[in-house]
């Protein structure tokens, strides 16, 4: 089994060696070879779930979250061998539209080593895998120390065994450019803040590039993206998740409802897409993202 390589060996190479492989090519600046080690956070000896004054639990750290992941790296982690696919098949092997679980109610335990609870809520729509509105409201909900300690936010794809992340090399953005503590000071969690904004936005237009090329409408996209977790409002969607659940479905039914062949169709389409700039797929706004980024924030933690 393709076991997550140690963390501290990704944060030892080249900013475009962090993210998925499949990203790569689309990151054609220069600058994306630089590299920026990180020598505090380190997920195998976690600084804030040791020693006397922890503030995480060691069997949970910072994994006290559920990420939103791409359709076109859920079609990468199907052609691997890491240990988070094996819940993510049975999940999704399915085909009945009712076991997309909106509120979390087509719930119980689908496979071992991750948060059951987090598992069975678990929204896989055409663009991508979600946290349910009950999560969401939860993680909005949730006390003051809860991050690093609460059970019920714990990420479906930690395997306890280990104390691993089971999509290591496909993990999102929001988990690639998470550190606690960065070697750079204040400086270094500000450029950290900017990256995960700028590979969240490209694996957003890579994903819904997979969509038009499967022949969806904007209409439909737009609906997927809604299941996009918005966790600063307790309702974050404004309407009911037994609506989303009812379209979804829809949304399943006409394309088969082949949920696992549909995630692998993202991972080819992407996979074959002409390398290009990924500035060229976000517009205006990736390529303001991609100048603050590499044009101010990273000459200042190579100074």
């Amino acid at each position: 089994m393709d076991r997550p390589a140690q963390p501290v060996a990704s944060w030892a190479v080249r900013l475009k060696d962090m993210v998925s492989s499949t990203i790569r090519p689309f990151l054609s600046r220069a600058e994306w070879a630089t590299n920026l080690p990180e020598t505090r956070a380190r997920c195998e000896s976690c600084i804030q779930a040791r020693g006397p004054a922890a503030i995480y639990k060691d069997s949970l750290k910072c994994c006290t979250f559920f990420p939103w992941l791409p359709n076109f790296m859920i079609g990468a982690i199907f052609e691997s061998s890491l240990p988070g696919r094996s819940w993510l098949e049975e999940r999704l092997a399915a085909r009945a539209p009712q076991a997309v679980a909106i509120r979390g109610e087509t719930g119980g335990e689908a496979g071992s080593g991750a948060s059951s609870l987090a598992k069975s809520e678990a929204v896989a729509v055409p663009l991508g895998l979600f946290p349910a509105l009950t999560y969401q409201r939860r993680w909005h909900a949730r006390q003051p120390q809860g991050y690093g300690n609460d059970e019920t936010l714990l990420c479906p794809h930690f395997v306890r065994e280990g104390g691993v992340c089971g999509i290591w090399s496909q993990r999102p953005s929001t988990c690639v450019a998470f550190f606690c503590e960065s070697s750079y000071g204040l400086a270094g969690t500000e450029f950290w803040a900017k990256f995960e904004k700028y590979v969240s936005a490209l694996e957003l237009a890579l994903a819904q590039e997979a969509l038009l090329s499967l022949g969806l409408t904007l209409p439909e996209i737009e609906l997927s993206a809604r299941f996009r977790p918005r966790y600063g409002a307790p309702d974050p969607h404004g309407f009911t998740g037994a609506k989303l659940q009812a379209e979804e479905a829809r949304a399943w039914v006409e394309m088969g409802g082949d949920k696992i062949g549909f995630y692998r169709q993202c991972h080819e389409i992407v996979r074959s897409l002409a390398p290009r700039d990924g500035e060229a797929l976000m517009g205006e706004d990736g390529a303001a993202a991609a100048e603050e980024l590499f044009g101010a924030l990273l000459p200042r933690l190579l100074a």
